[in-house]
Order: C-alpha cells, then sequence, then structure tokens
C-alpha cells in the first residue's frame, strides 16, 4: 500500500496533469476538441492475434512431431517383432531341411553349405548326443549348455557373439548362430530409439537397453511380443535424444512461423493504415463541418407546385469538390461515423432553411436516417431537440429509411415513437425490399418512394409496367402518399400523374441545389398562395453586426493573434439587446448566420456558441457577392467541360513537373486562361476537374497538373 502522503501527490500530480492535456486539447473557442485516436491499438491487437496464433500452430506442430514419433516407433517396433518372426521362421526351416548322417566329410560338406547359403544364420550345428556336436568344420565343443527341449528355443551365446536357434531334428538337435547384426540391420534405425530382443524369460537376446536408459524417468519403452516365438521386440526411446529431433524440427516450424508472422502483420498494417487513412480523413471532414446540406425540391404531380425537399449529404472535399453520399456512406454506416453525420447534417440544414421555413409553411422537409442512428434510445429525443419549431417543428418532418430497414423490430418501435412524436414516416426505394403488406399497415407509414429503377421502365417503347402498377395499387388500396423519384422526362411526368402518384422527384424539375439556391428557385415558381415575409434578414443582420463598434477586432490565445474575429458571448449579448430576443433565440440566429457561411469559427470546427468561441466574419464583398449569386444558375459541368475541350480550350498532353512526368494533364493556369478566354469565368468550378495526385483544389498555378473527370 502506498505511504499517504506519497499517495496524495500522486493524486496531485495526476490531477495537474488532467487539467494539463484537457486544456492543451481545447482550441481558441475553449470545448474540447474532438481527436480520432490514433490507430495503435488495432494494429497492436492483430499483431497479437497472429502472435497467438501462430504460437499456437507452432505448438500444435511440435505435439503432432513429439506424437508422430512415438506413433513411428511403435510403428517400427511393430515391423520388429514381425520381421523377427519372420527371421526365425526362416531359420528354422533351414534347419529343418538339414539331412546328415554322422559328422563325416558328407555331413561336413552339407552343413558348410546351408551355412554359405543361408542369408540369415551363420553356422548350423546338429547334436548327436550331449557330447558329440559336428560343425561346419568338423566336431566341435560344445559353447552352450547342452539342455534338453521339445520347442525351438532362441538364447544367447557370449561366447560365440550372437543368438543360437535351438530345435529337434531327426538325428538329435539342430541348432543356427544368427549374428545379431543381421537382425538390426533389417529392422533399420529409429532416431532418438534402441532397439532389443528379450527372451520371455527376462534376458536380453539382442542389445542392452537396461540400466540407466531403461530404468530412467526420461526414457520410454515400447515392446510388441514377436508372433510365434517365446520372445519381445523391444525399443527404448531416449526423451534427450528425442528433444533433439524435435528441435531440429521446432527450427524449421519456427522460420516458417516468424515468415508467416511477418507476412501477414505486413498485409495487416497495410490494411489497417488504409483503413485508418479513410477514417481520419471522415473524422477530419465531420471535425471541419465539411459534410453539407445540399436539397431536392418535390413537386406536386398536378400543379407542378414545389410540396416539399429532399435534405441529401454531400461531402465538400477541399480538393474534390461535393463528393457523392456512394464513396462514404457505407463505411460511414459501418463505422459508426454516420451518426455525428447525419446530426451535422439535419442541424446546418435546419439553419440554412430556415428562411424558407418561414416564407413557405406550407413546405415539408425530408431526411434520411439509418437504422443505427433508429436503434439509438435518445433518437427521438435528438429529433425533437433539433427540430423545436424554431422554425421546423416535427410535422413537417419527414424520416426516410429504406424497406430493407423495417426487418429490425428495434427500429420499428423508434419508427412508432417518432410518429406518435409528430414525425412522417416514409418508406424510401419502395419495391426493392422484403416488407410484408401486412408490416406497411400496422407501421402507419405516411408515404411510399417509389424506386427510380421502376419510373425508368415508363418510356415510348414500354406499354406495360407490371411492377410499377402494382405498387401504386397497393399504396392506393392502403391509402399512403406516393413519391416517385428519379423523373427525368415529360411522357414519365404525366404516366404517374395519369397513376395517381400524388408528387414526384427528379432533374425533370430541379437538380440537387444549395439550400441557399432554394428560395431563388422556389421565387421563380408559381405558388398558389402569396409567401409570408420573414421576420428580418439575416443579410441585415450581419450588415449592423459589422458596423457595430467594438465587436469584432483582435483576439489572442496562448499567445497567438487572431485578427478580425468575434466572441461567440458576446454575439449573443449583442443579438439580445440590439434585437430584444432570448439568448436561446439569439444563438439559433447565430448558427442560421455560420451556416449561411458569413461566420465561420477560426479552426472551422464548431457551430455557433454562446461562450468563449472565436469567429471570423467573411470579408464583405464576399458576403455581397454571395447574396447577389445565390439565385443564380451556374453553368453545368458538362457545359464548363465542353468549354475547356472545345477548339478554343486546352489541349492535355505531356506534362512534367521535376522528374516526373504525365501523358495527359493540363496546368490550372492553362484552365483559368481558357475559360476567361471561352466564357470570361474567373474561377473553377469544383468537381470538374481532379489533381493529377487528388490531393490539392484547384489553384492557378502553372505547377499544379489537373485531368478531366
Amino acid at each position: 500500500m502506498a505511504h499517504p502522503t506519497t499517495g496524495g501527490a500522486l493524486r496531485t500530480l495526476l490531477a495537474l496533469t488532467a487539467e494539463w492535456v484537457s486544456d492543451a486539447a481545447r482550441d481558441p473557442g475553449g470545448e474540447l476538441r474532438v481527436r480520432a485516436s490514433p490507430p495503435v491499438l488495432r494494429p497492436l491487437a492483430a499483431a497479437a492475434i497472429v502472435v497467438a496464433t501462430g504460437l499456437l500452430l507452432v505448438v500444435v506442430a511440435l505435439f503432432d512431431a513429439w506424437h508422430a514419433v512415438g506413433r513411428n516407433l511403435e510403428r517400427r517396433v511393430d515391423d520388429a517383432a514381425r520381421l523377427t518372426g519372420v527371421t526365425l521362421q526362416e531359420v528354422s526351416s533351414e534347419l529343418g531341411r538339414l539331412r546328415v548322417e554322422g559328422c563325416g566329410p558328407a555331413a561336413r560338406e552339407s552343413l558348410a553349405r546351408a551355412s554359405f547359403d543361408s542369408v540369415m544364420a551363420r553356422e548350423f550345428f546338429v547334436e548327436f548326443s550331449q557330447e558329440e556336436v559336428c560343425g561346419p568344420l568338423g566336431p566341435v565343443m560344445r559353447a552352450w549348455p547342452a539342455v534338453p527341449l521339445a520347442a525351438p528355443t532362441v538364447f544367447p551365446v557370449d561366447r560365440m557373439d550372437g543368438l543360437l536357434l535351438r530345435q529337434p531334428h531327426p538325428q538329435g538337435i539342430a541348432a543356427a548362430l544368427i549374428a545379431p547384426r543381421q537382425i538390426l540391420d533389417r529392422l533399420g534405425e529409429v532416431a532418438g530409439a534402441s532397439f532389443s530382443l528379450r527372451a520371455a524369460g527376462g534376458w536380453t537376446l539382442i542389445g542392452d537397453p537396461g540400466g540407466e536408459r531403461r530404468q530412467g524417468a526420461d526414457a520410454a519403452i515400447v515392446s510388441r511380443p514377436v508372433p510365434g516365438w517365446p520372445i519381445v521386440a523391444e525399443a527404448v526411446l531416449d526423451a534427450r535424444m528425442l528433444r533433439n529431433h524435435i528441435a531440429s524440427r521446432a527450427v524449421l516450424w519456427t522460420s516458417l512461423w516468424v515468415l508467416a508472422f511477418i507476412v501477414a502483420i505486413g498485409g495487416a498494417n497495410a490494411l489497417l493504415a488504409a483503413r485508418a487513412g479513410r477514417r481520419r480523413q471522415v473524422e477530419t471532414a465531420l471535425r471541419k463541418r465539411r459534410f453539407v446540406p445540399v436539397v431536392q425540391p418535390i413537386v406536386d404531380a398536378g400543379s407542378g407546385a414545389c410540396v416539399g425537399v429532399e435534405v441529401l449529404m454531400r461531402w465538400k472535399h477541399p480538393a474534390r469538390g461535393l463528393v457523392s453520399p456512394v464513396e462514404f456512406i457505407d463505411f460511414a454506416e459501418r463505422s459508426g461515423l454516420i451518426v455525428p453525420m447525419s446530426d451535422l447534417v439535419m442541424r446546418t440544414a435546419r439553419d440554412q432553411l430556415a428562411e424558407v421555413a418561414l416564407e413557405h409553411p406550407g413546405l415539408y422537409f425530408s431526411f434520411n436516417v439509418t437504422p443505427g442512428q433508429l436503434r439509438r434510445p435518445d433518437f427521438c429525443a435528438e429529433m425533437l431537440a433539433v427540430f423545436d419549431g424554431d422554425p421546423i417543428d416535427p410535422s413537417r418532418v419527414v424520416v426516410e429509411l429504406t424497406e430493407r430497414d423495417l426487418v429490425d423490430t428495434q427500429v420499428r418501435e423508434m419508427l412508432g415513437r417518432l410518429r406518435d412524436a409528430g414525425f412522417r414516416v416514409a418508406i424510401d426505394d419502395f419495391g426493392t425490399g422484403q416488407s410484408s403488406l401486412a408490416l406497411l399497415q400496422n407501421l402507419a407509414i405516411d408515404r411510399l418512394k417509389i424506386d427510380r429503377e421502376f419510373v425508368r421502365t415508363i418510356g415510348p417503347d414500354a406499354t406495360d409496367h407490371p411492377v410499377l402498377d402494382a405498387i401504386v395499387g397497393l399504396a392506393h388500396r392502403l391509402h399512403i402518399s406516393m413519391i416517385a423519384e428519379g423523373v427525368e422526362t415529360t411522357a414519365q411526368h404525366q404516366r404517374l400523374a395519369t397513376l395517381g402518384v400524388q408528387a414526384l422527384q427528379g432533374y425533370l424539375f430541379a437538380r440537387p441545389m444549395a439550400p441557399i439556391e432554394l428560395g431563388p428557385w422556389l421565387a421563380k415558381q408559381a405558388q398558389g398562395s402569396a409567401p409570408v415575409p420573414a421576420r428580418q434578414s439575416l443579410h441585415d443582420i450581419v450588415q449592423a453586426l459589422r458596423a457595430a463598434p467594438r465587436l469584432v477586432g483582435s483576439r489572442w490565445y496562448r499567445l497567438r493573434r487572431y485578427p478580425d474575429c468575434i466572441l461567440g458571448s458576446e454575439l449573443t449579448d449583442w443579438l439580445v439587446d440590439t434585437l430584444g430576443i432570448t439568448r436561446q433565440r439569439a444563438l439559433r440566429i447565430g448558427q442560421r448566420i455560420v451556416a449561411r457561411g458569413w461566420l465561420v469559427h477560426v479552426a472551422e470546427e464548431h457551430d455557433f456558441e454562446d461562450g468563449p468561441y472565436f469567429y471570423r466574419l467573411v470579408p464583405l464583398h464576399a458576403q455581397e457577392e454571395g447574396v447577389a449569386t445565390a439565385g443564380t444558375q451556374e453553368p453545368e459541368p458538362v457545359e464548363v467541360l465542353g468549354w475547356l475541350q472545345g477548339p478554343r480550350g486546352v489541349s492535355p498532353g505531356a506534362r512534367a513537373i521535376g522528374l516526373l512526368s504525365y501523358r495527359s494533364a493540363v496546368s490550372g493556369h492553362e484552365i483559368v486562361e481558357a475559360l476567361a478566354r471561352v466564357a470570361g469565368l474567373s474561377h473553377e468550378r469544383l468537381g470538374l476537374l481532379r489533381h493529377v495526385d487528388d490531393e490539392f483544389g484547384f489553384e492557378d498555378s502553372r505547377s499544379r497538373l489537373y485531368t478531366f473527370t
């Protein structure tokens, strides 16, 4: 246990360290900055898994090698017992074929010829009596006991350095001297083991595995009986020699494991680095508030009047311009980043569309949500906090999700809670999922959005649309309003209106546009009722803000100067005093000013907050340009590309920067000159051109090369 004084000092040190870390992580706005944790744990976890798996494989391999040696030894002992029995049987058969009479020259010649022809026996003898023994060279002295027998017997003869096989013979007893080497050569060798033959009585016939090796704790003995003989074939496994054998195998397996480990770690690091790099890009974009809303109008099929807008998400990439969600939405859902991304887009759209919502109270706003958001228990409360009636209330918000997401019970429960809170529910891409009629009826869906794939079947050559007709008929029977997506031709418009589809959406009416462009677009449309005037123009408020004395000036934070900044809390105070409104209302107006891009956080990482946050007013000419061009129609990408690729445009060709050469590219300066020459344009269209390394935005520079997308 730590000393109390020491423990107190440690706690104080930890508190000071935590305070310093928290203070160091704060930006000039004073709030903890959302930082992406470095992707270290995942590679370490992958390395740990690979190491553990590799070690497990090595252990399993060594165990298998150990048991393989044991199994091999048992198999070899079985073979030894069988071969020994075969050998003794061959010698016994040769003894049975001996025909000798006495120990004369003919008998000796017969014994010598049999000894010479035998593969296993070194010499043959015939015992005529206890004293008389005849061999290939004539009478010999008995070197073994004259023991009578009734069956073949094998025993060692030390004086003759071999095994003696004795068995009954018509003239007495026939004997054969067998060299031990003959049997051992037949058996072969096994690493770490020694063979022996032991008689049933316990004495050793061949080899000597007894003694220290036989009695030691690190020795294993395998025995098998020799078929047809009172002999046991035996092998002693020396554990020390076995360990040496296993060690040699371990070197091979370990080398293979190390190689596999290096390859696996390299591949894992490459994969994780790619995924971590992509995650860092998305997290940085989220922190820099680069996920922005675009809107596409939804019109009435009969009158053509705009009845609502769908809010879509785009990634405002610094180099590529507006990136379609097709490239990042799946990754965002898998990584869980879709929740803060959707929350950011909803809040930004609410503030950017505030004036439109006030001027056109009949419009509704549709937002796409994911199952991950709907599974959050606080999602309904979060939606109510975003759409609190200033100026958009829940009754003007439509929550869209795909038909495939309805199979989740938790999602269906949250949809019910949202609908009870006043939100409306629409099923997107209807006809491509697996929902049943009972499910649709029980959920009380407000709208069905017919997928664009079914709308595309309507054409001059297509007269039959069975799936589309079935969807429309189903919606009519369930009394659910319909919205058809992807309407691009007048024929599609007329056919859908004839079928009774209430609302349409597609390029025929309007392409997705920035929220700031929606007001001018609506002003050009024929509305049935006069718009409600806005309470006060944000532009006028910003102009008054710029003229306010001592409100905008230089700010200092950590010895760093931030020019032309305003403090969030001071701006809130000014709005409260100037407009005579509550701080909550002033906070919402500040959020709308930031959403319009007239006021930006110094680090581009925060919405407007009533606190010690530094914000910078954009230059006056940029504001005026934004207001003046909000409703103007920018040239289409195809049109701009036509200018660049026309006879007076640019000619992509070989370009070089340093030692690098690019086959088909143009410099940024050439593009600027061509646009000014052909169309009088002095700015680029983001997204039309892509930097050759996909890392930089457009620059009027001879050192930046671009290729057409």
